[in-house]
């Protein structure tokens, strides 16, 4: 906190604008689609798709006591040998390495310790495995620890849109496409909140388009298109793309505000 003789300028009445987009929506207490024990120390959590959050993991002290420590592993793809912990590509494809080591320092004040993330991470996967003390003395049919995620997204209306046909494959890559649009994008359009958050112009176009074909909302490509605008990247033909969000947001709403605001 600063103290201020007056109010900072990008606090002025004339600056200060409503949030133009709809309230992000978190999640709380998500569960794996699928959960269960590698091996003697090593938990795997399949969420079922990708999403932006991260997990909260509690712990009996009665199975995890003090000293117990804990590696865990996030990630969007699978390799190796299912058999073993080693599931989860990480570092990933974009060089994102979510992992984290959580060690238990004190009796908590209750029965179990929690953990949990308080950054947002894309992922799909979860890998907890038991580093300290060595061997875990838990059930294999039954791990004590307890696994579930929070979520944070832009607000979906499943009613906007729907797609089937006869082809699985087909019904398949549309729900793969319809779910990186509704859980890997906050309120602004980026390329991949991984690889890249910044809102890039060509990104931001082909993002927000393809919103629109699912979603009857239109603060949200407009409120993207309108930093991009404001706030161009370094690539100068992908400014080019300007006149296009104008017309995709005329087309989508009959209004002229983005070319009207823009003209010049």
């Amino acid at each position: 906190p600063a103290s201020r003789r007056d109010t900072a300028r990008s606090l002025a009445a004339d600056v200060l604008r409503l949030k133009p987009t709809l309230p992000l929506t978190l999640t709380t207490g998500v569960r794996p689609t699928s959960f269960r024990q590698l091996n003697e120390t090593a938990f795997f959590a399949d969420f079922g798709h990708e999403f932006m959050g991260g997990l909260t993991l509690r712990l009996p002290v009665r199975a995890f006591p003090v000293g117990t420590a804990l590696q865990v592993t996030l990630g969007e793809e699978l390799v190796g040998d299912p058999s073993t912990s080693t599931l989860i590509l990480s570092p990933m494809r974009t060089g994102n390495q979510y992992s984290n080591q959580w060690t238990i320092t004190a009796d908590p004040p209750n029965e179990a310790t929690t953990f949990e993330h308080h950054e947002y991470m894309v992922f799909r996967y979860a890998t907890v495995e038991v580093v300290s003390p060595h061997p875990l003395p838990v059930q294999s049919d039954a791990p004590e620890l307890d696994l579930a995620a929070w979520r944070v997204s832009y607000p979906w209306r499943d009613g906007d849109s729907r797609f089937s046909s006869s082809d699985d494959m087909l019904n398949a890559v549309w729900q793969l496409c319809a779910n990186t649009l509704r859980f890997t994008s906050l309120d602004t359009a980026t390329d991949s909140n991984t690889r890249e958050r910044t809102p890039y112009e060509a990104d931001s176009y082909i993002t927000a388009i393809s919103r629109l074909a699912l979603q009857a909302e239109f603060a949200w490509p407009r409120h993207s298109w309108r930093y991009n605008i404001l706030n161009p990247t370094w690539p100068t033909e992908w400014r080019q793309t300007t006149p296009l969000m104008a017309l995709a947001a005329f087309m989508a709403t009959g209004e002229m505000e983005l070319f009207a605001t823009f003209r010049d």
